[in-house]
């Protein structure tokens, strides 16, 4: 699990931190019933899902993409725990919502952790959670932002099988196989490369592969990496 936490400003400022401490008011100059509606269309819109705690961290408001994420109702989450979410699932910190309590006392606490559907499947998300302050700087409430995170860690699971096959096929190979930059520094050199040139990757990587060509070569080999990455066919020789 990753954490971060941070440091709230002073009551009614603006300095020293980025954490969430605007008194409700300062949102929009409007009434508070319209800043209330205001602020509940802005929740509504987002894809994230998002609830309001009060101190118990008993669930007061929920916007709908809690129903995409969560499987539940917005009404059907109304006074329940947030921790009803999180608790007792294997990878979890006990006691994890005393921890981000303890943790978030003077900011907020972000971290990624495993939640709950309504169906009991259990996924990753990334939890934001950030207290709420009153104008007088006292608490009154916690707002959470939870993002489902089972495609990115899907998607970082495969690039890594990717590159470690990468990497078995290119080490396994009797052709010497090399990458370079756009400017023909090495980057990588396989196993077969090193044996057939007699150089070791302290000293391949980061050199010129150009200066290891021989000089009537070196004007062909240009010409062929420049036609590669433009898509096109080795030259003639």
């Amino acid at each position: 699990m990753k954490k971060r936490k941070n440091k709230r400003a002073q009551a009614g400022s603006g300095e020293g931190s980025d954490s969430l401490h605007i008194p409700v008011k300062s949102l929009f100059h409007c009434p508070p019933q319209e800043q209330i509606s205001r602020l509940s269309c802005a929740m509504a819109s987002l894809a994230d899902a998002v609830y309001i705690t009060d101190l118990n961290h008993k669930i007061i408001y929920a916007n709908p993409a809690i129903e995409a994420i969560n499987g539940y109702r917005p009404s059907e989450v109304i006074g329940k725990s947030a921790s009803d979410f999180f608790e007792d699932i294997p990878g979890n910190p006990p006691d994890l919502a005393g921890l981000i309590k303890r943790d978030a006392k003077d900011g907020f606490w972000i971290g990624e952790i495993y939640n709950r559907r309504k169906d009991g499947s259990i996924f990753p998300v990334q939890l934001i959670e950030n207290i709420i302050f009153g104008e007088d700087g006292e608490i009154q409430g916690y707002i959470g932002i939870s993002r489902d995170i089972t495609q990115n860690r899907r998607d970082k699971r495969e690039l890594a099988e990717s590159r470690e096959k990468y990497r078995l096929l290119t080490e396994s190979s009797l052709t010497g196989i090399y990458i370079i930059s756009k400017t023909g520094e090495l980057l990588f050199v396989n196993q077969t490369f090193k044996m057939i040139s007699g150089y070791s990757d302290e000293d391949l990587l980061g050199k010129n592969m150009f200066k290891l060509i021989h000089p009537d070569d070196v004007n062909w080999v240009k010409e062929l990496v420049a036609r590669r990455l433009k898509g096109e066919g080795a030259p003639m020789r």
